[in-house]
């Protein structure tokens, strides 16, 4: 289980499962994050995968395996 350090709105810290950071991001309880290699992510500032990119709708292009 990997934890992930996280600051909250009320300025304290703690460790949260990755599992559950986008969640409490969406929910707007956590200012920063922090990401191994490029260090404190803000919420609302910096790019954050939020899973939400939705369904692609246009032609498909993959190629077909034969």
């Amino acid at each position: 289980m990997e934890l992930i350090r996280v600051r909250y709105n009320n300025d304290s810290f703690d460790y949260v499962r990755k599992v559950d950071l986008h969640e409490m991001i969406q929910r707007g309880q956590i200012k920063h994050f922090l990401r191994r290699k490029e260090g404190w992510v803000t919420v609302g500032l910096n790019p954050t995968r939020t899973g939400t990119a939705g369904v692609y709708r246009g032609p498909e292009r993959r190629k077909r395996s034969e």
